[in-house]
């Protein structure tokens, strides 16, 4: 079986369509006689009544139907998305997947504050056409042509991002902050890069401790750790927090790299799938453990997923980290992504290929697979949990600080004041750790 192929859907009738993908899917894999029998497998007769209701609802529905293109392309996306963590990436989302993978973005490079029911410019990232005509503390009333009052921050970035496309202007409406007069602004859209990682020296005055986020994991996310850590490293820090929380997960290379930088030896993970190119094996390489010894504790919540948890499970496997905070979201799973095409546009069809395994050979998923139920998530070493308004005020902190990356890196330079940071159990637990504290009596403890 060919595991990546590019498939050209040519613009048959709809009804042929189904029929023909799944007998052609069936043949692939010499399961013409057998997939009705094998676990979520599928028959001929499958696709045929999907041909049949197709041509039923064409023939006999009294609404309106969609074009045959989009509802097949519907269809399909049904049938993707019913499969836990598969996602279906219709022509419109290729390009944003692609620059999410790689850290990007299109936008203007500006970086927003709300206030008083307003938005203010905090500062600018790049030289992109037309961004002299702004400044700090400017006032932005307008984004094309829609007001600001009271609108989020969210809604603002989403709306200078337009369609995605770079080299488009959006027009905006200031007020300038100097003058007081009103200006329109036309600012051509570039690329961004947006960091997955931001660090700084946690605010204590007993000892050097550092503090680094991963949000997510990309193509240079550990490329960005080195250059956090080595910064961190030069300011005197001897123990150090890794804040997994809110971690989708994201490129699995990425958070192997970082896991064979503190374990210097002995397996890190080992994949199984339904097919035999997807098992693996990943084992640490001695000469890319820079730091045996730092001291580590690391944050997870229920939001901890996919690599984000590979990364905190082998950390607790090999004894290198204190797990601090709440069980993970148990998805254990490496994903594939395949490019494809229908009707001459791309499309991209992600699925879960193998399950991961951690070095102790506890599986990290939680969601049924090969027949067998699996309990997955990691337990933490120390747990704590949060209420409800500390932990959305801390995953607004974590996004503010990661849309300001680009204006402002945080490269481990600086150290944030005791406000930016507190309150928060769960970061003040690992402070008490890496300090030599005893954990609170309240907490529970594995």
């Amino acid at each position: 079986m060919k595991l990546r192929r590019k498939v050209i859907i040519s613009a048959l009738g709809t009804s042929a369509l189904i029929t023909i993908l799944v007998v052609s899917i069936l043949k692939d894999n010499g399961s013409m006689g057998q997939a009705a029998d094998q676990p979520g497998g599928c028959s001929v007769e499958g696709a045929e009544f999907a041909a049949d209701i197709h041509r039923l609802m064409l023939d006999h529905c009294a609404v309106d139907l969609d074009a045959g293109e989009e509802l097949f392309m519907r269809a399909v996306e049904e049938m993707v998305e019913s499969v836990p963590h598969s996602h279906f990436y219709p022509p419109e989302e290729v390009i944003s997947f692609k620059n999410e993978v790689k850290g990007k973005r299109i936008g203007l490079g500006i970086r927003l504050i709300a206030e008083r029911g307003g938005l203010f410019v905090s500062g600018t990232a790049f030289k992109s056409q037309g961004y002299e005509k702004l400044a700090a503390g400017d006032e932005i009333i307008e984004i094309e042509g829609h007001p600001t009052k009271n609108m989020t921050l969210d809604d603002a970035y989403t709306l200078m991002r337009g369609d995605g496309k770079k080299g488009t202007c959006c027009a905006l409406k200031v007020i300038k902050a100097v003058s007081g007069n009103t200006d329109i602004c036309s600012i051509v859209r570039t690329e961004i890069n947006i960091p997955s990682v931001l660090g700084r020296r946690i605010p204590d005055e007993t000892s050097c401790i550092g503090y680094i986020n991963i949000c997510c994991f990309q193509t240079r996310t550990f490329s960005e750790f080195l250059m956090v850590y080595n910064s961190l490293k030069e300011r005197g820090v001897e123990s150090l927090i890794l804040d997994l929380r809110f971690n989708p997960g994201g490129v699995l290379e990425g958070a192997l790299k970082i896991a064979n930088f503190f374990v210097a030896e002995g397996i890190l993970l080992k994949t199984r799938g339904r097919h035999p190119d997807y098992d693996k094996t990943y084992s640490a390489i001695r000469k890319r453990c820079n730091n045996p010894k730092i001291r580590l504790a690391v944050l997870i919540n229920n939001e901890s997923a996919s690599a984000a948890e590979v990364l905190a499970g082998v950390l607790q496997d090999h004894e290198r980290a204190t797990l601090i905070g709440t069980e993970s979201c148990g998805k254990g799973v490496t994903q594939a992504t395949f490019d494809m095409e229908f009707l001459g546009k791309p499309v991209k069809v992600k699925i879960p290929t193998a399950l991961c395994y951690l070095p102790s050979g506890r599986c990290v998923e939680k969601e049924q697979a090969f027949g067998n139920p699996l309990t997955g998530g990691l337990k933490p070493d120390i747990i704590i949990t949060l209420c409800a308004e500390d932990k959305r005020r801390i995953k607004k902190r974590i996004e503010i600080e990661r849309e300001a990356l680009p204006c402002a890196p945080l490269t481990g330079t600086g150290i944030w004041n005791k406000e930016e940071l507190f309150p928060d159990s769960q970061l003040e637990a690992a402070v008490s750790l890496m300090n030599g504290d005893r954990a609170p009596a309240s907490d529970k403890k594995k």
